[in-house]
């Protein structure tokens, strides 16, 4: 059996197949803890070598690309288990040999102002190293530089891996705690550390192997408890929640833990009992890198990284020598020196010598590749099912105020308005674009650390994006619903209602989802719920300007503009499915026509279209303005009541009384020849929105809405793609 660091080509001039993996009983042993006791297999089939893994928990890569199948590899090929990078005709390389950390000359700069100034260390394996320094030194801005949160120039290292070449899969062995926790507030503790376990380590099948995972790092965290897990996340204690999200980065095994100030919000006592949990985490070998600036906490590291105002590294070594080092009695002077400029420039390190750095020679693409198809699906399932328990766990409050909505707004619409009119289409359009943007627009801003750091572990934005449009549409939907059938029930007295609730259904389905998609949008584009609130209003407005019914699209601007809002689609729908369902002869009601009745009521009496044969003659009010302004507006002989005229003056359909008034009833592209009394006449409704009608099919208004939906989606997930920490 040969060594982990001989060749693999000279076992193969004995055997036609090796083992590797962590087990003593392997050809390869090679003793990380990333590598399975039976990690893979390569077996010599002529000129050629084929690599299987042996369902391996942190995989096999080959060029950077992890395998899931058997695949055949050349000697040019290198593989990478573990920490450890190896060729047909190379020894392994152990990385794990290397600093847990290492960095070089890394700096970081904001709008050409410098944050971090060039630093180089290096941190071993299992040490716990305390990040220090006075407020606005750079402490936080350091270790988000490691992780890649924020953009940072400079090397860095981890286990001999370039992180920046690396980074998701040298991601998945970091574990970070930021200074504030983000959990879905409404699930049990279980809940949360079972679907994190689910996204973290996927590849881990077995729901008994991900149950003893959870319950060993819950019992090491001291969260193992019945009652722990039952209890809901916002209701736990702040040392609890900070216990919690460490257990979550406990689950996939990391080679380094990272925290930021975990300690700040603790009591004493408390910080004391989260220390210890800590020095637990460090004896099982893990290396711990932690922002502090309580000196309390410096017994239980083994090095003091100390920054200075500005940015500047002023020491790095044991925790023995700092006060020494600064000729100072007690740590708080060293923070008072290091907050004065001049004082930061006499002891700051100008070069830190570190080990000569150990890394793979794979090229900038390796691991830069997405994650597969099928993986995102499974992201999606699991992703998607947190977010619906997580809003099916909202108290009674919640679901109240999200039911009560859409029975409320029917019941004040029909006590302003006594008979069903077009208001009634717009209103519930505005009502229900409502519902969508306030259903979604704090959901991304709201959880963006979450976000950001799921992202680092391999979940696409279109997949983030896709399980919350799933489920917040879902809830739009079933307001659309109850907001229809209250709407239908308040006017089913009417000659005139709303005559099909299924396809109104449908349409303002259409509605919210795109609803929800603008505010998914919106709350992408803005880093605090605060700003997110105060932009809604300006969201909104526009919907009701540019619908076409409150004020004419009178100009090429002005409808371009209405073209982009969901208001004009989704009323001008409504409108056309309502007058595939109205029929105006021998009815109590006749529809009116806003075009020309600014006052958007309806004109009565008319049982039945005068001067058509055994029609009863009635007289219908003609509203002053439109009297005074359409009175003999065209002298056009009038053969018959109803002829077949195109080019009459802005479609309207010219009927004259013994007066000789002009009545301009509801226009229509189609006019029909109606002298017989059972004859239907079926008057377009949507003719009558100051000519904003552009679409004659149903089919061509989906379309436009989809277009405008698909670039409510392109821009949001491009946005979620350059979100940083």
């Amino acid at each position: 059996r040969l060594t982990m660091y001989l060749a693999l080509e000279e076992y193969f001039k004995h055997k036609e197949s090796i083992l590797i993996g962590r087990e003593p009983s392997c050809d390869v042993v090679i003793k990380d803890k990333y590598v399975s006791r039976k990690h893979c297999k390569i077996t010599r089939q002529g000129e050629k070598y084929l690599l299987e893994d042996l369902h391996s928990t942190n995989g096999t890569f080959i060029n950077g690309k992890r395998i899931n199948t058997s695949t055949y590899i050349d000697e040019n090929d290198e593989l990478l288990i573990g920490f450890q990078t190896l060729r047909i005709k190379e020894s392994v390389r152990a990385h794990d040999a290397a600093p847990a950390l290492e960095t070089h000359h890394l700096h970081v700069q904001h709008k050409n102002r410098p944050l971090l100034h060039p630093l180089s260390i290096a941190v071993q394996k299992g040490e716990f190293v305390a990040v220090m320094g006075p407020s606005g030194c750079g402490k936080s801005t350091f270790i988000k530089s490691i992780t890649n949160f924020i953009p940072s120039s400079g090397e860095v290292f981890i286990h001999g891996l370039n992180a920046r070449k690396y980074e998701k899969y040298v991601f998945s062995k970091i574990g970070y705690v930021g200074q504030q926790d983000y959990f879905h507030s409404e699930l049990t503790v279980w809940d949360t550390i079972y679907y994190a376990a689910k996204i973290k380590i996927p590849d881990v099948s077995s729901h008994h192997n991900i149950r003893d995972i959870i319950h060993h790092v819950l019992e090491k965290m001291n969260l193992n408890h019945p009652d722990h897990l039952s209890k809901k996340v916002k209701f736990l204690s702040g040392g609890e929640k900070k216990r919690l999200a460490i257990a979550i980065e406990l689950l996939a095994n990391p080679a380094i833990l990272i925290l930021d100030e975990p300690t700040s919000p603790l009591d004493p006592e408390t910080i004391r009992e989260f220390l210890q949990y800590l020095k637990k985490v460090q004896e099982e070998g893990t290396t711990i890198l932690m922002v502090t600036h309580k000196p309390e906490d410096i017994h239980y590291a083994d090095k003091i990284m100390f920054l200075g105002k500005g940015g500047y590294l002023c020491y790095y070594g044991s925790k023995e020598n700092v006060l020494s080092y600064f000729q100072k009695n007690d740590y708080l002077e060293v923070y008072e020196l290091l907050s004065r400029p001049e004082s930061v420039n006499q002891f700051r390190i100008h070069k830190t010598e570190v080990k000569t750095k150990t890394h793979s020679d794979l090229s900038e693409s390796a691991f830069s590749s997405s994650t597969s198809v099928f993986r995102q699906i499974y992201y999606l399932l699991w992703i998607t099912l947190r977010y619906a328990q997580y809003k099916w766990r909202h108290g009674p409050d919640f679901w109240a105020l999200v039911l009560l909505q859409p029975v409320l707004i029917p019941v004040l619409i029909s006590f302003i308005f006594e008979k069903f009119q077009i208001s009634h289409l717009f209103i519930m359009s505005i009502t229900v674009i409502w519902f969508g943007i306030s259903n979604s627009s704090r959901e991304i801003v709201d959880e963006w650390p979450l976000y950001f750091k799921e992202k680092k572990y391999g979940i696409r934005p279109e997949t983030y994006y896709l399980s919350k449009l799933f489920i917040l549409s879902l809830l739009t939907i079933v307001q659309v619903v109850v907001l229809v059938y209250t709407t239908s029930f308040l006017q089913q007295e009417d000659n005139i209602r709303l005559f099909s609730p299924l396809s109104y259904i449908g349409v303002l389905s259409l509605n919210g989802i795109l609803s929800v998609m603008m505010g998914l949008l919106i709350s992408s584009l803005f880093t605090s719920s605060v700003k997110v609130i105060s932009i809604t209003p300006l969201i909104l407005i526009p919907q009701l300007l540019l619908s076409g019914v409150i004020a004419p699209l009178d100009s090429p601007v002005k409808s371009y503009l209405g073209m982009l809002t969901i208001s004009r689609w989704s009323t001008e729908l409504l409108c056309k499915i309502q007058d595939e369902h109205s029929t105006l002869i021998q009815s109590e009601t006749c529809l009116y026509n806003p075009q020309y009745d600014t006052t958007f009521q309806w004109m009565y009496p008319c049982k039945k279209l005068p001067y058509c044969p055994g029609a009863e003659q009635v007289k219908i009010k003609i509203p002053k303005e439109v009297k005074v302004n359409y009175k003999h507006i065209n002298k056009l002989k009038i053969v018959s009541l109803y002829q077949l005229v195109s080019d009459v003056e802005k479609d309207t359909l010219l009927v004259t009384d013994e007066k000789n008034d002009t009545i301009p009833l509801l226009s229509s592209r189609k006019m029909y020849k109606v002298c017989n009394a059972s004859e239907q006449l079926k008057m377009n409704t949507s003719n009558a929105l100051y000519g904003l009608i552009q679409t004659d099919e149903i089919a061509k208004n989906i379309f436009f809405q989809v277009v405008l939906g698909l670039l409510l989606a392109f821009f949001t997930i491009k946005q979620l793609n350059v979100m940083r920490g």
